[in-house]
């Protein structure tokens, strides 16, 4: 739950396909019974059908999206980065084609560094597999991140539409100090979809999801020194590579099945279901020879989720919502010469949670959330002789409102949120905590702050650590 949070106050707005939140972040991050025009329950802003865009989508428009966030402080796992700076800049345009359909189009462009990094030289190197890339020194890995993608939906029969969305992502990344590391990523899906009208108030869709990635690793000898790389199985045994030049590659194949449903018993009650499941396969490679290559491991990534949420209008002000998530993760990776197990992890999610939103009058609403999550990890290392099972309770408080007068529209949001056990960095009685401010001037701009702060206790120290979290949002809208 600490991942999915950090994760959120970070990477808030930096790629968005389906909607934007921008409303939702500024006021403490409620979604349940908030009724937005991005936050709607059907097929497209829930379910994430691009076939249903036609749907959603009927006004053109032009906005971009620029954002600048940190995040600092000592609550952090070995490869993270003590300081992680983000600054981004994204362009989104929607179309309507008439009877062809309509098309979101977007590109972004984002730079990331990662300051006080020991290490670690891999992209994503806390994924799940048991494998690292590292060498000896600690120093900043600056990162540039180009996105583009589109959402295209179209009627294809009078009963049905279908669509696609597609995306690529480029990333080049630089270590500024010995072994002077250069990390080259390329990513691209594509995902064909479905959706169905059965009647005026059932809707169905369907998508499947197949996603292609390749991380390629490469450090140089500076001077008359070779460079040196460790390549882990666990977190213990490494095999030391050294040469002028060192490299490897990473390569992912993901492929996810989605089924979207939404319906409307009554005209002041709505439901909305979606489930999906992942199969993914990395793999390690190591060059070997001129032109071959050999597996240095393979980690298997299977998910599936269910996430429910439902709305009901209980008047001409107030609504309530409640919503549920379950969510199962195994991942297990393999020395893939001798065919032994490394590790496997079994991760489960249950989260349920209720919110009221409430047009206390036509200037001024204010809503609430509170929400609950358990979540459980079974953990199996066996190359590194570590067995633990861990079971962790997380409750959620969100508290937002907005001030309408006249073209102006001020927001304001609180997020809290208590952990007795922290599943991914391991600290015991986690609390985090944000602000949230945001100012609209309709129909031209919005101005969106964020101000977080993490507390944990670890076993490794008698005090408290925490990290701090700061990110300033600007839409322009043509």
């Amino acid at each position: 739950m600490i991942k999915t949070f950090i994760l959120i106050l970070l990477s808030l707005f930096a790629e968005f396909i389906y909607a934007q939140y921008y409303r939702l972040t500024a006021i403490g991050g409620m979604y349940i019974a908030v009724e937005d025009v991005d936050n709607e329950l059907n097929l497209y802003d829930f379910g994430e059908n691009p076939a249903w865009i036609i749907y959603d989508e009927n006004i053109n428009k032009i906005w971009m999206h620029s954002d600048f966030s940190k995040s600092k402080g000592e609550y952090k796992r070995i490869y993270d980065p003590y300081q992680l700076n983000l600054y981004g800049i994204s362009f989104f345009r929607v179309q309507t084609l008439d009877k062809s359909g309509t098309f979101k189009g977007w590109a972004s462009y984002t730079n990331e560094i990662r300051e006080k990094l020991y290490g670690s030289l891999l992209l994503f190197p806390y994924d799940g597999k048991s494998f690292f890339v590292t060498d000896t020194t600690t120093g900043n890995f600056r990162y540039q991140i180009i996105t583009f993608g589109f959402d295209y939906g179209s009627k294809v029969f009078k009963y049905a539409c279908a669509g696609v969305n597609v995306n690529y992502k480029i990333i080049d990344g630089l270590k500024d100090i010995y072994t002077n590391a250069r990390d080259i990523y390329r990513q691209i899906s594509i995902s064909p979809s479905l959706a169905i009208p059965i009647t005026q108030n059932l809707n169905i869709g369907f998508k499947l999801t197949i996603s292609n990635w390749q991380e390629k690793i490469e450090a140089k000898s500076e001077n008359l020194y070779d460079a040196e790389l460790y390549l882990y199985r666990g977190n213990s045994y490494a095999i030391k590579r050294t040469s002028n030049i060192v490299n490897l590659k990473l390569k992912e194949k993901n492929n996810e099945i989605g089924i979207q449903t939404t319906y409307s018993p009554q005209n002041n009650l709505n439901l909305g279901i979606k489930f999906n499941i992942k199969r993914s396969g990395q793999y390690i490679l190591i060059p070997y020879g001129l032109l071959e290559e050999y597996e240095f491991g393979y980690a298997n990534f299977n998910a599936s989720n269910i996430n429910l949420l439902s709305r009901l209008k209980l008047n001409k002000k107030s609504t309530i919502g409640l919503a549920f998530k379950y969510e199962y993760l195994d991942i297990w990776s393999k020395h893939s010469p001798r065919n032994l197990l490394l590790w496997r992890e079994k991760i489960k999610n249950f989260e349920s949670g209720l919110g009221i939103w409430s047009n206390l009058s036509e200037l001024f609403s204010v809503g609430i959330e509170i929400l609950y999550k358990n979540s459980t990890a079974d953990s199996m290392k066996y190359i590194d002789n570590i067995f633990k099972f861990i079971k962790s309770d997380n409750y959620i408080i969100k508290l937002g409102g907005e001030f309408k007068s006249k073209k102006i529209t001020l927001r304001s949001g609180f997020n809290y949120l208590f952990s007795t056990k922290d599943i991914t960095f391991g600290g015991d009685n986690v609390a985090c905590s944000s602000l949230s401010f945001g100012i609209t001037y309709d129909p031209f701009a919005d101005l969106i702050l964020v101000l977080g702060k993490i507390n944990a206790k670890i076993e490794q120290k008698n005090n408290s650590v925490k990290r701090n979290i700061f990110k300033l949002i600007l839409i322009l809208k043509f």
